[in-house]
């Protein structure tokens, strides 16, 4: 008890320290503008943070009028749950202004944008709360095609609308995410762990291969994922931190030689994600190409370049 006690404080710790980093780095006074060309449409994105409290506004205008997009948001960059809650009650009310085809439209907009802006930035630059915050807009559409696609479902007894912000970005591995917004393809998924020994040889590995042998739909959301490790986890008295006992392994929250000392389903889920470190807004600069890949995989017969493109989908 006292063992399991102080792995949850260390793993506490880490989440609170990388939290007061990022905010700490990021939390000033600067204005961020970017304007970007797609399509016929004008995104404009404004940003700044006063008295730690993040200002955004974002406009998308389609020049033949067909639609327009002007969104305020003021978050909290410090409370993971509050971004949530204010991106998710900020959807709930989009939900009922947007059709389902003008949220797709808006969506496709925004990741063009995050795509051309974020991509030739440092990733001191991209970790920035402003620069993030463009992210969370995104976030903030595909929590909307979540509510307008789950009232379609069912009318009468519509499901609370969750949103989870990302252990990477918590663990500052990753950009902001939502894990809702992240599809995972499971039968992909399956094959790459099995066709690669590089990923394959930790109890983590063949533990995520069950748990996604558990699932029938061939589409999941990574939060779908995450619950069911979780409970695979409780069910199994075992803690996902055992599952990859070597500072070198993938799943391993680092790089290094000796034990691990914190591992998580997310890490490995990242390597993966980042194994070829693209793209670049989300794997930031650091990322190191996986040199261990094998050339050709079993995926759809994609090359190695295009492997977490058949497994992952924003």
């Amino acid at each position: 008890m006292k063992k399991t006690l102080f792995v949850y404080l260390i793993l506490v710790v880490i989440l609170l320290s990388c939290n007061k980093m990022r905010n700490e780095d990021h939390l000033n006074d600067e204005s961020i503008k970017i304007s970007h060309n797609e399509e016929n449409n004008q995104i404009s994105y404004i940003a700044n943070v006063e008295n730690n409290i993040l200002n955004m506004n974002m406009t998308i205008e389609n020049r033949s009028k067909s639609f327009f997009f002007n969104e305020s948001l003021k978050i909290d960059p410090s409370n993971e749950n509050l971004i949530a809650d204010i991106i998710t009650e900020n959807a709930i009310k989009l939900s009922e202004k947007y059709s389902l085809q003008t949220i797709d439209k808006l969506s496709y907009l925004v990741m063009r944008t995050i795509n051309s802006e974020l991509n030739s930035m440092s990733k001191v630059d991209i970790n920035k709360i402003e620069n993030q915050g463009l992210i969370m807009y995104y976030s903030l559409l595909k929590t909307t095609k979540r509510k307008i696609t789950s009232s379609f479902k069912s009318s009468k007894n519509t499901l609370p609308l969750i949103s989870t912000v990302s252990q990477g970005f918590l663990l500052n591995k990753t950009s902001f995410i939502f894990n809702e917004d992240i599809d995972i393809n499971v039968p992909n998924f399956i094959k790459f762990i099995n066709n690669n020994p590089n990923f394959s040889s930790e109890v983590g590995e063949r533990i995520l291969s069950d748990v996604l042998g558990c699932f029938d739909e061939e589409k999941i959301t990574l939060q779908d994922l995450m619950n069911k490790i979780e409970l695979t986890a409780m069910e199994e008295n075992s803690r996902t931190k055992s599952w990859w006992p070597s500072g070198s392994a993938h799943g391993c929250c680092g790089n290094y030689s000796g034990p691990c000392y914190y591992g998580h389903p997310i890490c490995y889920i990242h390597d993966v994600m980042c194994i070829t470190c693209t793209p670049r807004w989300f794997c930031f600069s650091g990322c190191v190409p996986d040199a261990q890949l094998q050339e050709t995989i079993e995926i759809s017969e994609l090359q190695d370049n295009k492997v977490s493109d058949a497994i992952f989908q924003f």
